[in-house]
């Protein structure tokens, strides 16, 4: 079961002097259990990615499938494949509309006719999943901080029982704290839940840390894919692609280059610094 894209054009304001191709010939497999993240700058069709995937809006030309349903002009038989999805948007504090925490992650339960008894029980599971425990649901949702907002978002998401989770920019706006806690509740929620995720972000160290695979666009084209050990075997060819590496992969590359065996797996300074403990132990003992 998959998420696979053949062939997907898209293009802004057809036949106007506006008219701007967004998405050219994109080709891309995430995996039902895989956090896929899609890096790229300002303006190379990151969102509009997203939101062609589900379903905001419909791609000129190409294929789409969800577990094997070809949703691409979303014909009225594939529309039940939607309710796998669920989405966390970009300022995910405007898509909170309730007063009151419980009332926000519910408002989704109460169309499925769900008792009374249910619907709590769902909420507060999906609240506990994100680390906001049962007093959160009286609260007011305005008194939240932007973090536990975040989290709310994807509580309400949770709620529905989604196969699939797509985050676009999702530490956006958040102190380090917040980030950290968040990327920790994605690989939390993926790991025991078995949800599959794709994340837009521009930020290459935090998508590094969370992701299984990226791939990166660039002017609406799909330039590259791989894991982390693939982006640096292809070091040299996309920081000519305009790609900027965190810091700590950045030293790699130049310890590697100055004759040191680093590997290409590593994912932040601690695991870098370790590295770098094991193999001057081993070149200097």
């Amino acid at each position: 079961m998959s998420i696979v894209l053949k062939n997907i054009n898209y293009t802004y304001q057809i036949n106007t002097p506006f008219m701007r191709k967004a998405l050219h010939n994109i080709n891309l497999y995430s995996g039902k259990n895989e956090i896929l993240g899609i890096l790229g700058g300002t303006g190379s069709g990151k969102t509009t990615l997203l939101q062609v995937i589900t379903g905001l809006l419909t791609p000129d030309s190409g294929q789409i499938e969800i577990d094997e349903v070809d949703i691409s002009q979303y014909r009225k038989k594939a529309l039940n494949v939607f309710d796998k999805i669920g989405m966390v948007f970009q300022v995910p504090e405007e898509q909170i509309f309730e007063k009151k925490v419980f009332s926000e992650v519910a408002f989704g339960l109460r169309k499925k006719f769900l008792s009374a008894e249910e619907i709590r029980c769902k909420v507060e599971g999906a609240l506990a999943s994100v680390g906001l425990n049962a007093d959160y649901c009286q609260r007011f949702t305005y008194n939240l901080s932007s973090g536990e907002k975040r989290r709310l978002a994807i509580a309400s998401v949770l709620a529905l029982e989604t196969e699939y989770i797509f985050f676009d920019e999702p530490t956006a706006g958040l102190d380090y704290e917040g980030r950290v806690l968040l990327l920790d509740n994605i690989k939390k929620l993926n790991t025991e839940k078995r949800i599959g995720m794709i994340i837009v972000s521009h930020d290459p160290l935090e998508m590094f840390s969370v992701c299984h695979r990226c791939v990166l666009l660039k002017d609406g084209c799909l330039v590259f894919s791989g894991d982390l050990t693939d982006w640096m075997a292809n070091y040299e060819i996309l920081t000519e692609q305009g790609m900027v590496f965190p810091q700590s992969q950045q030293l790699v590359h130049e310890l590697n280059r100055r004759g040191w065996d680093m590997k290409g797996g590593m994912k932040n300074f601690a695991e870098v610094a370790a590295q770098i403990i094991k193999c001057y132990d081993g070149r200097f003992h």
